[in-house]
């Protein structure tokens, strides 16, 4: 027998984890690990993949028509009404160095005749000294 479920407004934060563009479906994890799935239509695909993009620098805020079980526990999330973005903050300790210091830390033992051979024209060639095929004439 199917068990009766009932809807009504919900909101969640959480984490996106799995994204099914074709199902249009994509699955959150709140911070305490609850994981729910939110049924997205199709005009929201776009957003869904910008959250997908941030995803490491925000979290997703789902509101919409959730559907609940008999017992009070949020089942899935049916039609989203709204897809928002709520900043993950993180503290970096101060003993973490910048992208410049490891570049300079792992760089500072190569000899000036060595930087020196490096070619200036990468982008522009980049056939040329990736493949060996000279597309420029």
């Amino acid at each position: 027998m199917k068990e009766k479920t009932h809807r009504k407004p919900v909101e969640i934060i959480g984490s996106m984890y799995l994204i099914n563009v074709e199902r249009r479906e994509l699955k959150l994890r709140t911070d305490d690990g609850f994981r729910v799935p939110v049924t997205f239509a199709v005009e929201q695909e776009n957003r869904v993949i910008a959250a997908l993009q941030m995803r490491k620098q925000a979290n997703l805020r789902v509101s919409g028509l959730g559907e609940f079980l008999p017992d009070g526990v949020l089942k899935r999330i049916a039609s989203v009404e709204n897809f928002g973005f709520e900043l993950i903050e993180r503290e970096i300790p101060p003993c973490v160095p910048t992208i410049g210091e490891r570049f300079d830390a792992l760089t500072e033992d190569i000899p000036e005749e060595v930087w020196a051979e490096i070619p200036t024209d990468l982008s522009e060639r980049h056939n040329y000294y990736a493949y060996g095929v000279d597309l420029s004439e």
